[in-house]
């Protein structure tokens, strides 16, 4: 039939088939209810279903389906039905009464990618009893799609028997290729997993611009953001990626600054316990592609796999980045992925000078475990701002377990205390402004330092460092004295993309490596970084 039926008031009915209408439309201000929720009695309304295989399904007011919801549909033999969905308005689904008699399946089901709109989706509860999945999409057509929805799961009355909410927002495919669903915001407002109310990521990820976890909801699973998330509740088993245009095997480098924001807490497994503390926080994995920033708010362990492929991870003393556990795991620092699997990160295993991914602004923690003498283990990318400040350990003790917590603060240390008489007899009077390392030291013994600073090394007085045979370290075990470093070595770096101390004593106190050079006038200058640290034996 070629007819197009238009709401544009309030209207209940049973169920509805569009595939043999042209279409459905629900005007702004009409309201179409299908069957009878159960508004929290709990007494139990037969399912209603909206199948609209072949017709255009146009929401620009509200459409209540207290049932399921089917816009397209595909067959074993690869012939697609066309359904169309336009969602300007506001789509409720809740197919759950509560009761068995009264509930079943409550979901979205998208078999087409003819899909529009910058409209509202809310599935309030998940399936009584049956685990079908809560929001599908599965067009079969290799096409992904990029829409303007808010899609929110949560804010129901009746848990399920079976599990939380199920999403699947990449689909099988017809050949190599499988489409993906990419949709603006999407709201984890439901409840915990031990509720039943969880939201689980059943596809390679879930793709958004925005993710939103409400207090006392809880989310599991991969996800790929090209905006902000912030999370109020929990987020586990978590592996994020910073980055855009997902698709199943695939994403782009990000352009514009994220933000990690909310006072929720990150659970490392299922199994493992609710935290009750930002210290307890831990993801499987965090990868990050981007020209711009990720800016952290809360402090986050990456316990396998860290990627920064390009751009900068900004923490501070209140949101330091770690990587690895601390117990038996030291996790894997990446700045590459494979090219036919995005999502699988590969282990930097060049040397100090070779990184030339991304880096960290701020605090970053790395832990070791059984430490070879291989550059890339103690290696721990360092930024300020375009300028890379990167740094590396080797240790004494290999069998020791701990962590080092590094940082660049890009901001004069002052000369107070100086002259110091060096070990070859050059007066030292001054410091650069440039800027410090600041680490904290856990166990270790330190054999060699590595530091990198290749760009913008000003001294005191104005120009850059040409002089290298001159270079040298001190150290500072309390603000505002200076003594020598004890490096072992005392020859001036041939480059300033790696010079290298060694042999460096642990201390209890804090002190500050600088690299100096002695110029023969009346201010020696002193070249612009700083080793600023801890030891705690």
């Amino acid at each position: 039939m070629n007819h197009t039926v238009t709401v544009d008031d309030g209207r209940q009915c049973g169920n509805i088939n569009l595939s043999y209408l042209k279409g459905l439309s629900i005007s702004a201000g009409g309201v179409l209810t299908m069957g009878q929720s159960s508004e929290g009695t709990q007494t139990g309304h037969s399912n209603k279903f909206l199948n609209a295989q072949w017709g255009l399904l146009s929401v620009y007011g509200t459409l209540n389906v207290n049932g399921g919801l089917r816009v397209g549909e595909y067959s074993s033999n690869g012939s697609n039905h066309f359904g169309q969905l336009a969602i300007e308005g506001t789509v409720n689904i809740d197919g759950n009464d509560g009761t068995e008699a009264g509930s079943g399946y409550s979901s979205l089901f998208l078999g087409t990618p003819t899909i529009y709109g910058s409209g509202f989706i809310n599935i309030l509860d998940p399936s009584y009893n049956t685990s079908a999945y809560e929001f599908v999409y599965d067009s079969w057509y290799n096409i992904n799609r990029n829409v303007n929805w808010t899609i929110t799961f949560g804010g129901g009355d009746d848990n399920s028997i079976e599990n939380g909410f199920d999403v699947d927002m990449i689909d099988l495919g017809t050949g190599s290729d499988f489409s993906t669903l990419t949709v603006k915001d999407v709201n984890i407002f439901g409840g915990l997993l031990n509720e039943k109310r969880e939201v689980n990521v059943r596809s390679t990820l879930l793709p958004c611009q925005n993710l939103n976890i409400g207090q006392g909801a809880e989310i599991i699973g991969r996800v790929g953001l090209s905006g902000n998330l912030s999370n109020e509740g929990f987020f586990t088993d978590g592996n994020i990626i910073f980055a855009k245009n997902f698709s199943w095997n695939s994403f782009a480098i990000n352009t514009v600054n994220q933000y990690v924001t909310g006072s929720g807490f990150y659970r490392a497994t299922t199994s493992s316990p609710y935290p009750s503390s930002s210290a307890e926080n831990s993801v499987y994995g965090l990868l990050v592609q981007s020209s711009a920033n990720v800016f952290l708010s809360s402090p986050i362990e990456v316990r396998e796999k860290l990627m920064i492929k390009s751009g900068t991870i900004i923490t501070t003393d209140t949101s330091v980045l770690s990587l690895g556990t601390g117990l038996s795991n030291s996790g894997q620092l990446c700045q590459t992925n494979s090219s036919a699997f995005h999502y699988s990160a590969t282990e930097f295993t060049g040397s100090f000078e070779s990184w030339t991914g991304g880096g960290v602004q701020g605090p970053f923690r790395r832990y070791f475990h059984n430490n070879t003498n291989l550059e890339n283990k103690g290696f721990m990318p360092l930024k300020h701002g375009a300028n890379i400040r990167n740094i590396g350990f080797k240790l004494k003790n290999n069998a020791l377990i701990g962590s080092i917590t590094a940082s660049f603060n890009g901001f004069d240390y002052g000369s107070r205390c100086l002259p110091l008489l060096n070990e070859q007899g050059i007066d030292i009077t001054n410091v650069s402004p440039t800027g410090f390392w600041k680490f904290i030291w856990i166990i270790f013994q330190v054999s060699m330092i590595f530091l990198q600073m290749p760009m913008a090394l000003i001294k005191e007085c104005g120009g850059t460092i040409t002089d290298l045979t001159n270079v040298r370290t001190l150290i500072s075990p309390n603000i505002p004295t200076y003594i020598h470093s004890k490096s072992t070595n005392l020859a001036g770096p041939s480059l300033l993309s790696k010079v290298i101390l060694h042999n460096i004593s642990c201390h209890q106190d804090t002190f500050v490596l600088c690299i100096g050079v002695w110029r023969k006038c009346c201010r020696p200058s002193i070249v612009c970084q700083y080793l600023y640290s801890q030891f705690n034996q």
